[in-house]
């Protein structure tokens, strides 16, 4: 074990290299966060694509089917909630 400096017992270039320590200490840290953001990034990108086409495979097949959907009927007489939640402006992507 080694002896431990106190305020009275440590000296300039005791404590220089402490502060070189602890700033490579913090740069190894922020580099290790970096990559988990990046990987988390990374993953959320792929996964947004993966929802925007099923969303994109979702409104064409409701297309294909529904009235409201395929100009046949018209609101108010009548109206379709799945077409409403398909068009909903959250859904829209870039």
């Amino acid at each position: 074990m080694t002896d431990r400096h106190t305020v009275n017992t440590i000296t300039s270039d005791a404590l220089d290299a402490l502060y070189e320590q602890l700033e490579a200490a913090e740069d190894t840290e922020s580099q290790r966060q970096l990559r988990i953001a990046d990987a988390a990034f990374a993953s959320a990108t792929v996964r947004a694509a993966q929802l925007g086409a099923q969303l994109a495979e979702a409104r064409r097949l409701h297309a294909q089917t529904c009235p409201l959907a395929q100009g046949q009927l018209r609101p108010p007489a009548f109206t379709c909630s799945m077409c409403d939640a398909l068009t909903a402006p959250a859904l829209e992507t870039p």
